[in-house]
């Protein structure tokens, strides 16, 4: 249907709108460099998070969506890590937010500069972020995860604009794949559960460390 007309046939005219099936709606025009760049910022704008560039929440959710109706389909993996940054809160009350903001950009840079060309990485939350992984079993995104641990913590995140280097960051992973016919909210809640295992195990064998000096003072 073109303009509410049923055609087999029909040249495409400015403003003209086209209706493919029953819910699909395109509308037809030409547009110079200006429109064309408005649209691209528009579009940037609603897909990435203002503070790093990265993908946003919204975008993650909607990219969890169909990379798992399309793994569904094709029968094929696919995993999701997430990840945050311990302590967060302790950075900001003692530096500043202004601090704090480097910080989640610089690792935001350093995760994509680890992870590979077909990953998707958002910011999840406040200093949590998602990394989605097409095509990707759970022990290849375990390694991936395993990888972009190593570099966070061997490399001093620096401020991009300063110059400044702080020191490496301390964070927690949590990696899933998906099951069959698991929907996408269930895959979030599972990631997150083992983000939250992986800290309480890393502070398992923290208290660990420290109760022979415990026993040694009494």
């Amino acid at each position: 249907f073109i303009s509410g007309s049923k055609v087999t046939k029909q040249s495409l005219k400015e403003g003209d709108k086209i209706l493919l099936g029953q819910d699909t709606l395109i509308k037809y025009q030409k547009q110079d460099s200006i429109d064309k760049s408005y649209y691209d910022e528009l579009y940037y704008s609603s897909t990435r998070d203002g503070l790093t560039g990265i993908y946003n929440r919204r975008y993650c959710i909607e990219k969890i969506n169909t990379d798992l109706s399309y793994a569904r389909r094709h029968a094929i993996p696919v995993s999701l890590m997430i990840f945050d940054i311990d302590h967060f809160k302790q950075i900001n009350d003692t530096y500043g937010h202004p601090t704090g903001d480097a910080v989640l950009v610089a690792l935001s840079q350093v995760t994509a500069e680890t992870i590979r060309t077909e990953d998707i990485l958002g910011r999840y939350g406040g200093e949590e972020f998602a990394v989605i992984l097409p095509q990707t079993g759970l022990s290849q995104g375990q390694l991936l995860a395993d990888r972009v641990r190593k570099d966070l913590g061997s490399r001093k995140l620096k401020n991009l604009k300063t110059g400044e280097r702080y020191g490496a960051a301390n964070v927690a992973f949590g990696v899933v794949a998906r099951t069959e016919g698991e929907p996408a909210a269930q895959l979030v809640q599972r990631a997150n559960k083992a983000l939250y295992e992986a800290k309480f195990d890393r502070y398992q064998k923290v208290l660990e460390a420290l109760r022979p000096a415990w026993k040694q003072f009494g």
